[in-house]
């Protein structure tokens, strides 16, 4: 019976966490080890194998945390996880957005917590090469240029192989990759959910870079006298934004 040793890649969704999950699953692969990797929904844990390697997005319980010996995630402006997961089909009205986009928020929290890595969608897209080599140091190899690159390269080349839903080994679906660029938001998703994502989710996207503290600034104001001008009654979730505002406003 092997000492199987285990991997989550707990990415949230549209952040690259398949190609973070297939280029560990293949660095393991190169070191000639015997790889076992699974989206978790089709994970068979009696599998034999050196290294299991398992893609996951949910909050899982503390016995998948202490089974774990490396937990990897990512992110991506959510702005831009909104016009993917749209092109995706998984939501289409305003209320669909911000309700996925709400249950991510959550996921990255709490895998955020836990992780001894996390990718950042943009970094992958300007440098994949630098990422890998950052990967493969918390996987402890240390992989020349050549290797690295090679390695980006197959993941590259992998797809879906036909499969009417994902591929069982890359865990790839139809239509997974689309343009991939960031910034996408700016030209294909409209402004008032921009600006809607940007009032609800502003702290996030400002602690991970995404968005300065003044635009959303502007945007609370401009929220607050349309929520008072049409009597919605909702003075109490303004009130609740303003804290927040306040707390980033004061700290250093």
């Amino acid at each position: 019976m092997k000492n199987t040793r285990r991997i989550l890649c707990a990415g949230i969704p549209r952040s690259g966490s398949t190609w973070m999950y297939n280029i560990i699953r293949l660095m393991l692969l190169r070191s000639g080890a015997e790889v076992y990797g699974a989206w978790i929904e089709d994970y068979q844990p009696e599998t034999q194998a050196d290294w299991h390697v398992v893609k996951v997005h949910e909050p899982l319980d503390e016995s998948w945390l202490e089974k774990a010996e490396l937990i990897f995630c990512s992110h991506r402006d959510l702005r831009d996880i909104a016009v993917s997961s749209i092109r995706m089909g998984w939501a289409k009205e305003n209320e669909e957005v911000l309700f996925l986009l709400e249950k991510i928020v959550n996921m990255h929290h709490f895998w955020s917590s836990h992780a001894a890595f996390e990718l950042h969608y943009e970094d992958l897209l300007d440098d994949p090469a630098r990422v890998a080599s950052a990967i493969a140091g918390v996987l402890g190899m240390t992989l020349d240029g050549d290797a690295i690159r090679q390695l980006c390269q197959k993941v590259d080349a992998l797809n879906n192989n036909g499969k009417a839903e994902h591929d069982p080994v890359t865990l790839l679906h139809p239509d997974h990759r689309q343009s991939g660029r960031y910034g996408r938001y700016r030209t294909e998703l409209p402004a008032s959910l921009t600006q809607q994502i940007e009032l609800q989710f502003g702290p996030w996207l400002i602690e991970h870079g995404y968005l300065e503290l003044s635009s959303w600034m502007q945007a609370i104001t401009k929220a607050y006298r349309f929520l008072y001008q049409e009597n919605l009654g909702l003075k109490t979730r303004i009130h609740e934004l303003e804290k927040v505002m306040r707390k980033h406003t004061q700290e250093p």
